[in-house]
């Protein structure tokens, strides 16, 4: 913008044009006015860039652990996801089609189960590497909870053990030994 830019054209005498009375007599409240407007419109975006650039950051650094976990779990090569998943899958909509007409907990209970058994015949080594995570979590979360767990399955080790040994004694006194 000019210098004149405000001033109202008069003709002079001579024909030609003079820049000598104010359009708005006060110019500066104008630009003032217009130049803080600008101000506070750059301090939001900039603020607002600062506030976008720092969720930015935060979901990166939970996409960083989110895929380092990921990584933890699935750490065989051999076992093809896609394929576990698919199988997983295809456990849980038979158990789904096989209750169909039972009752409501075993329409919940057994596809539960039947997905499962195929996530743990598909992906081995991914289903030891989640129930590790899961326990882990459970062990902070719920630590009264782990405690009895961990009693009962000791509780069927022994059962087994002693399941184990009498079935040893018993063949030897089939067999005559």
């Amino acid at each position: 913008m000019g210098k004149d830019f405000y001033r109202e054209p008069k003709e002079s005498q001579e024909g030609d044009l003079e820049t000598s009375k104010l359009i708005n007599s006060q110019p500066n409240k104008l630009v003032d006015f217009i130049h803080d407007q600008r101000s506070s419109l750059v301090s939001m975006l900039n603020t607002g860039e600062s506030k976008l650039q720092d969720i930015n950051k935060k979901y990166q650094i939970k996409e960083k652990e989110i895929n380092r976990d990921v990584a933890k779990i699935v750490t065989d090569p051999k076992e093809k996801l896609l394929p576990g998943l698919t199988y997983t899958l295809i456990g849980i909509m038979t158990g789904s089609i096989l209750t169909r007409k039972r009752s409501l907990p075993s329409k919940i209970l057994v596809p539960f189960v039947f997905g499962l058994a195929c996530f743990d015949y598909s992906l081995p080594e991914t289903m030891g590497n989640l129930s590790n995570r899961v326990y882990q979590w459970e062990n902070k979360t719920f630590p009264v909870w782990t405690k009895k767990q961990n009693e009962m399955l000791m509780e069927l080790n022994e059962g087994l053990q002693d399941v184990r040994e009498f079935k040893g004694k018993f063949n030897k006194w089939w067999n005559g030994s």
